[in-house]
């Protein structure tokens, strides 16, 4: 243990309410740096984990749409007609290099390459003229529902006695 020379002390006085609001001041500066900066880690580290998520999150977003049946039709003409398409389903979900459905984690391993594969199951493209089904915006729920599994049931792959321009497939 060693003792500081006399001619390195520095005389403090703690008696004077000056010199006892600047100690409070210098000590109350300190403290709000020390806050600040232990504050703007954690949020940077916060942010950081945060984007890791959302970003986990968009490379394993996976669609899934089915039955789906959308209808153009005219009856203010003569002839009327209707168009639309049809798809049983429709799916997006990721792969490896070689087509095999994965989880994908680029967190260790940003470079990682993400690849998507879209499944397009019985589209079809239908024109049909002198069309007698008519689905009006005054039709409650109900009707609506019923003329639609008439026309497309849930099960089908596609419209009997429709003419279409781009017929759908039997195979998935």
């Amino acid at each position: 243990m060693s003792f500081i020379d006399k001619k390195d002390w520095e005389f403090i006085d703690f008696i004077s309410f000056d010199k006892k609001i600047k100690n409070i001041k210098n000590f109350a500066f300190s403290r709000m740096q020390e806050l600040t900066e232990a504050l703007s880690t954690d949020t940077e580290k916060s942010k950081t984990y945060f984007d890791k998520v959302i970003l986990k999150i968009l490379d394993n977003l996976q669609l899934n749409f089915s039955n789906i049946l959308i209808r153009f039709e005219d009856f203010c003409i003569s002839p009327s007609y209707s168009l639309g398409i049809t798809l049983q389903n429709i799916s997006v979900v990721n792969t490896d290099r070689m087509f095999n459905q994965i989880f994908i984690d680029r967190s260790s391993n940003e470079e990682l390459d993400v690849f998507k594969l879209l499944k397009i199951s019985n589209f079809g493209l239908f024109f049909k003229i002198d069309d007698n089904l008519n689905i009006s915006a005054s039709d409650n729920n109900i009707e609506i529902e019923k003329k639609l599994n008439q026309l497309f049931p849930m099960d089908a792959t596609h419209i009997n006695d429709m003419e279409y321009l781009i017929k759908p497939s039997k195979y998935n």
